[in-house]
């Protein structure tokens, strides 16, 4: 493992025991007190963390999207809509006693003030409300502010590996795979496409979608006389365009608009493809 690598995971470990023992607080699983109100947030982790839950086979690749803030999202259980390390058994997060669990997850309610504040609810007794209970307390001012110390180093991590990972050069490579998947899909279920673990992938649309219209109108009859609805494969005419062009596309629309999970050909090209082709 690289050393800098094992360095931020034995930081997330260090930073899980201190504020561990820094709050106390009710039982989160007793499942009288608790029904995971928390657990619906789609937290976001950088790809070193997601890898170390993958390898221990808490998950799966699958069980993540890429993120707009660090490398991935934690995808929600579509069956509940809980995160996935929600365990109705154990009616709690069944990573928790692992002290990797991500440290966004440690911040609620209390933050790491028992001060009012950070959009905190206050209890009558003094101590900090979450969504359905009171009683949590910060008991170890010292700990707390050495786990506050580690969050901003992991915070920091996090921003310089989403910026390599979202490099023209990584966005090139990842994007690389997309072209074959294309000559396999009929061009009109396609919308766009989506950031996947380790390439982009097809976006597929809900019902018919034209996005890919405008492309294929260049194409002479003489090349290809398929009907656009009927047309069971992307033609390579129609990859060497998109080849041309679709990185351009996914590095202008990032520096304006930021990083997201999936790319609409509509947002990708804000105005219509046919106009672009013809002026060259």
């Amino acid at each position: 493992m690289d050393h800098s690598k094992k360095n931020i995971l034995e930081l997330v470990y260090k930073y899980n025991t201190l504020m561990n023992e820094a709050i106390n607080g009710p039982n989160c699983i007793d499942p009288f007190i608790c029904h995971a109100d928390c657990c619906h947030l789609m937290i976001d982790v950088p790809k070193l963390l997601a890898e170390y839950y993958i390898k221990r086979g808490y998950v799966k690749k699958e069980d993540f999207c890429r993120g707009d803030l660090f490398s991935f999202q934690i995808n929600l259980n579509p069956s509940n809509s809980k995160c996935i390390f929600y365990d109705r058994d154990l009616n709690g997060c069944n990573i928790h006693n692992t002290m990797y669990k991500p440290p966004q997850c440690w911040i609620y309610p209390t933050g790491f003030s028992n001060d009012l504040g950070e959009g905190k609810k206050m209890a009558k007794d003094g101590s900090v409300a979450c969504k359905v209970t009171s009683g949590w307390r910060i008991v170890d001012n010292v700990k707390i502010q050495t786990a506050k110390m580690l969050f901003d180093k992991y915070i920091s991590f996090c921003t310089k590996e989403f910026e390599a990972e979202t490099t023209v050069e990584m966005m090139k490579t990842r994007l690389e795979p997309i072209f074959n998947l294309l000559r396999n899909c009929s061009p009109k279920i396609i919308a766009g496409i989506e950031d996947g673990w380790d390439h982009f992938n097809i976006l597929k649309s809900e019902g018919i979608s034209l996005k890919l219209k405008s492309l294929c109108d260049q194409v002479t009859e003489d090349v290809c006389k398929c009907d656009y609805l009927e047309c069971t494969n992307v033609c390579n005419e129609i990859i060497d365009l998109l080849r041309r062009d679709l990185l351009n596309d996914l590095v202008n629309f990032t520096k304006s608009h930021g990083s997201k999970p999936s790319y609409s050909f509509l947002e990708l090209w804000n105005r219509p493809k046919v106009s672009r082709h013809n002026s060259t």
